[in-house]
């Protein structure tokens, strides 16, 4: 759950950040401490509303990078790993990235781009934990979808991962 501190909640109508996570009790930076339970429903609160606000935005504006997103966010998957949970798009690429570690996505896309190991840990340290590994998914997706890099590469690299980790990353 840890990785949950800089996401956006919605608890009792209001929005705020998880700044801090100790035990059982999170805190928001607005000052309130609430349970690990309500965090994780006010994740999802925030998902809704974030989907609800770009259906309004991209029919109102008609801004297609609102109706875009919009769209895109009507088939994000609410997942459950590892306790914690999680939105993605629920593509191929996104399943397979299901339970593996930040630092292992961000290697991960060094290696789908060809940049040096490190690369996108160093660009993305200014961003969240969520945001990173986002951006990290994004750049794999890339560039499975170009053909730069096979989906069996993907598969063997993350078999390297978990084997030496011994981990599922299902879990």
């Amino acid at each position: 759950m840890k990785d949950m501190i800089g996401s956006k909640v919605i608890v009792d109508g209001v929005s705020s950040v998880i700044v801090d996570i100790k035990g059982r009790w999170v805190k928001l930076e607005d000052g309130r401490n609430i349970s690990r339970d309500q965090a994780s429903a006010g994740f999802e609160a925030q998902i809704e509303a974030d989907n609800e606000a770009a259906e309004t935005t991209s029919t109102n504006h008609g801004n297609f990078m609102a109706q875009t997103l919009a769209a895109y966010r009507k088939s994000y998957v609410v997942t459950k790993i590892g306790g914690r949970k999680s939105a993605d798009t629920g593509d191929a690429v996104a399943v397979k990235l299901r339970g593996l570690e930040l630092h292992d996505v961000l290697d991960l896309a060094d290696l789908a781009t060809g940049e040096v190991q490190g690369t996108h840990a160093k660009k993305y340290s200014r961003l969240n934990v969520g945001q990173q590994r986002m951006n990290a998914g994004n750049r794999i997706r890339a560039a499975v979808k170009s053909g730069k890099l096979s989906a069996a590469t993907l598969d063997s690299e993350i078999a390297i991962i978990t084997e030496f980790y011994n981990t599922d990353p299902a879990n």
